[in-house]
Formats: C-alpha cells, sequence, structure tokens
C-alpha cells in the first residue's frame, strides 16, 4: 500500500513533462531531414547487412561506425525492429533515396529509444523517492524534467 503512495504522485509528475516531449518530438517528424538521420540509417542498414566482424572495419562510407559496442547492438536491434516495417531502411544499396515514410520510421526509433529511458527514469525516481520521501514534488519534478532532456 506504501508503494503505491509513493508512485502515484510521481506519476502525475512525470506523465505531463513525457507527453510534452512526445508531442513536440511528433510535431516535428515531418520538418526536416538531418544529417544525422542519413548516419543513423547507415548504422542500422550496416549492421542488419554485415557480420559483427565487418562493423568497426568497413570504409564504404563516410559514416564510419564509431560508437562503443552496446551502442552498435542498439542499432542492430532497431534495424531488425525497422527491416520488419520497410526492409529498404536497412538495405546498403538503398540509402540515396528517402521518403516521408522513411523519416516517420527512422523518428520512431528515436521516440521509442526514449520511452524506454523515460521508463527506466520512472523506476529510478520510483526507488528514489522510495528511500528519500523528504523529497517535495518540485525537486521531483525537476529529476523528471532533467531525465526527459
Amino acid at each position: 500500500m506504501k508503494s503505491v503512495d509513493c508512485v502515484t504522485p510521481l506519476f502525475s509528475l512525470c506523465v505531463p513533462w513525457l507527453f510534452l516531449s512526445l508531442s513536440i518530438q511528433c510535431l516535428l517528424i515531418p520538418s526536416y531531414k538531418s544529417t544525422d538521420m542519413d548516419v543513423h540509417r547507415y548504422w542500422k542498414a550496416l549492421t542488419y547487412s554485415y557480420p559483427i566482424q565487418k562493423w568497426y572495419t568497413d570504409t564504404t562510407s563516410q559514416w564510419t561506425l564509431d560508437y562503443p559496442p552496446l551502442f552498435a547492438w542498439l542499432e542492430w536491434f532497431l534495424a531488425h525492429l525497422v527491416a520488419v516495417v520497410d526492409k529498404h531502411l536497412v538495405q546498403l544499396d538503398q540509402l540515396e533515396s528517402t521518403t516521408l515514410v522513411d523519416i516517420w520510421v527512422m523518428r520512431s526509433t528515436v521516440i521509442l529509444c526514449d520511452l524506454f529511458l523515460a521508463h527506466a527514469g520512472y523506476l529510478h525516481l520510483s526507488v528514489f523517492r522510495k528511500h528519500l520521501s523528504a523529497l517535495s514534488d518540485a525537486q521531483l519534478s525537476m529529476m523528471s524534467l532533467k531525465l526527459l532532456m
């Protein structure tokens, strides 16, 4: 019973920030296409198309995979999700053409990762709140905002 008392106010503090963040992200989906999207699309195609031994040695593109291995595995996982929706997004020979659907799918992977991050932050704040019940709602609100940014 006590855990419900601690979690409910926290939930009501986190949800507005999460809703605001997701709303802004959704509104900006069709607004622009950045080089960053091309880089992540290439990394998804790279991790989807090549065995792990070639992920860090591939030189066919200017966008080499230069992030830590855990991030490469995240791109691999997301590439397999993207392939279910639109297989051409993870084909190395199809990287030059980009449609609005491609942009929606790629941005959706970012939003999905943000949701997982927000959930992890919520769980962290829930545990934190249980152990430090002296925190005010304003302090928790600021902490939830920092986690979403």
